[in-house]
């Protein structure tokens, strides 16, 4: 008797623990049920190839080859990219590449949004931005950046994706900065708002068009928690800053937030079902069991 209690509090004990993690890079397959995975980055910092001095890690170079070993290994599965901001290089960012290429890098591997971050405003400035914007596909939004004279957007407010799993809300902000502005010499001056007020503008205007509504944040960790106590109708942020990166959701507010970057190192993945259901979501380190390798671009079971 003694040994079949022994063996079912082993049974128990088994049941309730949690499962075995999983080894870094490990690409876990979609949940039941799922059309669409949205593909989330952040931080990337001009980096196509690996950053140096974090043993050549994250970089971009890897997402043209994932996503035609998606397209084999996962068929059936729509794919969108999506980028929350900070795209380009600062002055400390050595082995990066000029702005102007990293976007095009992000527009040939078919993109369907990029956030501006406070870093694109800070080394190109909003105009020379828009000069970018004009030559690229892929649309860079920024909910937050206003023309102060008319009130109107400076770059595209949001946008709409049809997919699979529905039609997707897709906003993007940056830190609100009171005390700065932008001049065009053309006429016009660029200003921040308060993220809150823009958001809240946009989903009285479209949020009833939307099954998902997805959030691009180069907000800090702090702006976010305040952000989502004060406004609801946002399923999912997915957001960056600087280094920051987490394996599972943070829940603020009772919303997930998906924290991706790491200068490429850290791509988020976001599942869902129809009618605009998410049924998943992480973050996965581009390393390890990764099944791109970062430095040459080609899958790990490839390399010589």
């Amino acid at each position: 008797m003694s040994a079949l209690l022994l063996l079912f509090a082993l049974a128990a004990s088994t049941a309730d623990s949690p499962p075995p993690a999983t080894a870094a890079g490990t690409w876990t397959p979609a949940p039941a049920g799922a059309s669409t995975l949205l593909l989330l980055s952040g931080s990337d910092r001009g980096y196509i190839e690996p950053k140096h001095c974090w043993g050549r890690l994250g970089g971009t170079r890897y997402r043209g080859e994932l996503a035609r070993w998606l397209d084999e290994t996962s068929p059936g599965l729509e794919r969108v990219w999506l980028g929350t901001g900070n795209v380009v290089a600062t002055d400390q960012d050595d082995g990066s590449v000029e702005a102007e290429v990293i976007f095009e890098h992000l527009d040939s591997l078919g993109y369907s949004a990029v956030g501006v971050g406070p870093i694109e405003i800070r080394q190109l400035g909003p105009f020379r931005l828009r000069e970018v914007a004009r030559r690229l596909s892929v649309p860079l939004l920024a909910t937050n950046l206003r023309v102060h004279e008319t009130g109107g957007s400076a770059f595209q407010e949001a946008v709409m994706l049809d997919t699979r799993a529905g039609k997707i809300l897709v906003l993007a902000v940056l830190p609100h900065e009171p005390s700065r502005a932008w001049f065009d010499p053309k006429g016009g001056t660029i200003v921040t708002v308060d993220p809150q007020v823009a958001i809240r503008d946009v989903l009285e205007r479209r949020g009833d068009e939307a099954d998902f509504v997805l959030l691009l944040s180069t907000l800090r960790q702090f702006e976010v928690h305040d952000l989502l106590e004060h406004v609801s109708g946002i399923d999912l942020v997915v957001a960056s800053d600087g280094q920051l990166g987490r394996r599972q959701p943070v829940f603020e507010s009772g919303v997930p937030v998906q924290w991706v970057g790491g200068f490429g190192h850290i791509l988020g993945r976001a599942f869902l079902g129809s009618p605009g259901r998410l049924l998943a979501t992480d973050a996965v380190e581009v390393r390890g069991a990764f099944p791109i390798d970062p430095i040459s671009g080609r899958r790990v079971d490839e390399r010589p």
